[in-house]
């Protein structure tokens, strides 16, 4: 939901597949492990924001509409992070879960 309300439209398509293709990655490892319990909670919150898109849009409309500072400049800050370094950290926090 952060990424579909707060990244710019550039932004926005990457920052999406990325997640989502992080998240498939975790289901699938969630299966293999027979951690079903984790998979029906991922379920459930996808289903949740396919139910509430068009709020989440609306809330999107508005946030862009009132920004003060670009992707560019929160990336520079180190406030968000490019698709390679989002990947790299969903890497070693999938390492570290599967750890536990």
């Amino acid at each position: 939901m952060t990424i579909l309300k707060n990244l710019e439209l550039r932004n926005f398509l990457s920052g999406v597949i990325l997640a989502f293709i992080y998240d498939l990655v975790e289901v699938v490892l969630l299966m293999r492990h027979s951690n079903l319990a984790y998979v029906k909670i991922k379920v459930k919150a996808y289903l949740w924001i396919f139910k509430n898109l068009g709020h989440i849009l609306e809330k999107r409309h508005i946030i862009q509409k009132n920004r003060l500072v670009s992707d560019k400049w929160l990336r520079d800050m180190s406030f968000i992070v490019t698709p390679n370094e989002a990947f790299h950290e969903y890497t070693r926090l999938g390492k570290l879960f599967l750890q536990i």
